[in-house]
Parts: structure tokens; sequence; C-alpha cells
């Protein structure tokens, strides 16, 4: 049964809805040519001072042979009543100590280095900071040494793991050098010559 006269309506189309293949992509036969600007080097970012490292270091024996002198010695460097003044050749008995200390001081301070390094953290070479007070009754000639991290460690993990290190590499040394002081002490009138009040104990 018809209604009335059927109308034909033209198909409702847009460019959005046609679909067509994506156009194959046009990849370049030779790689561009670089510029002048772009052929420099990359920055690495700083670098350590090796000379400034390295004098630091062997600046450091220095005060820590005289305490280890005045150690050794029983006395002072500095003329005061009661008390030998050390002499001059002495500084080769406190050598001993000062080798030992840079040791244990340093094999501490490369444990935090090289641990950052193999976290991919950037840190400097270990600073040493030599002094000598010759005021004080306790005197080891040197205020310690530290690194410089040159950026923030990404995860409390890579902090922790730097941290402990130092202490963990350091401990080797000390225990080695605590069993070889051991194995090789002097008589005990050596002792009580050098510090007399121990005999009194």
């Amino acid at each position: 049964r018809s209604f009335g006269t059927r109308r034909s309506f033209p198909a409702l189309s847009s460019p959005a809805m046609e679909s067509s293949a994506p156009e194959p992509l046009a990849l370049p036969t030779s790689p561009p040519s670089l510029g002048a600007s772009d052929q420099r080097p990359r920055d690495r970012g700083p670098r350590d001072n090796y000379v400034l490292h390295a004098a630091l270091l062997l600046l450091a024996l220095l005060p820590t042979s005289l305490a280890g002198a005045e150690l050794v010695g029983a006395g002072q460097w500095w003329p005061a009543e009661g008390v030998r003044q050390l002499e001059w050749w002495e500084l080769s008995k406190g050598l001993p100590f000062g080798l030992c200390f840079l040791a244990f001081l340093g094999t501490h301070e490369m444990g935090h280095y090289l641990t950052a390094r193999r976290l991919g953290v950037s840190a400097s070479l270990p600073y040493f900071l030599p002094i000598f007070l010759p005021f004080l009754d306790v005197n080891i000639g040197s205020l310690g040494a530290v690194i410089r991290l040159r950026e923030r460690p990404d995860s409390t993990q890579k902090y922790f793991d730097i941290g402990i290190a130092g202490p963990l590499a350091g401990v080797v040394v000390a225990v080695g050098g605590l069993i070889v002081g051991f194995l090789t002490l002097p008589p005990v009138d050596y002792l009580y010559a050098i510090h007399p009040p121990y005999a009194e104990l």
C-alpha cells in the first residue's frame, strides 16, 4: 500500500568520514649534513683537577707525619716547659702513622666515590683537608677528607649505598692495620718509655 511518492536523498558524506589509505613515509636516503655548531663535542660535565687532588694528598702527608712523630716520640714540635722538643730528623718516625692514616682515609672516601660512579651519580675525587694544630693535646694532622656529589641521587637507595660504602671500605683497612699493629707490638718497657703515665695505671 502506497502512502505517497518515495523520495531519494543523497548520501551524507564528509571528508572526515571518508577513509583513505595512509600515505607512505618518505625516508631520507642519506643523513642530513651537520653544521659546524652541531659537530662540537658533547659537554660531559665538570672534570676533576687531578693536580689539585694529588697536591692535597701529598700535603696531608706532612701534618699527619708531624702528628705521628709527636705520638711516637712523646714530645712536641714547639718549645714548652717540661716537654721534650722534637728534632726535625724525628719526622721520619711519624711517617708510618701518616701513611696508615691516609690509607684509611683515602679508602673510606674512595668507597663513596666508586659507589657513586657505579650508580651513575657524578662525584668528585676526594679532597684531603690537611691541618696541624700544635697546641692541642690530641692532634692527628688532618680534618679528614670529603667528596662532592655533583648531582642529587634519584633514590634513597642510592643515598644509602653511597653513604654506607665509605665506612665499609675504611673498616677493611682499619682492621688490617690493627692486626699488623698487634703482631708488631714492641715490648712493654718501650711503651712505658714513650708514655710514662701508663706505668702508673
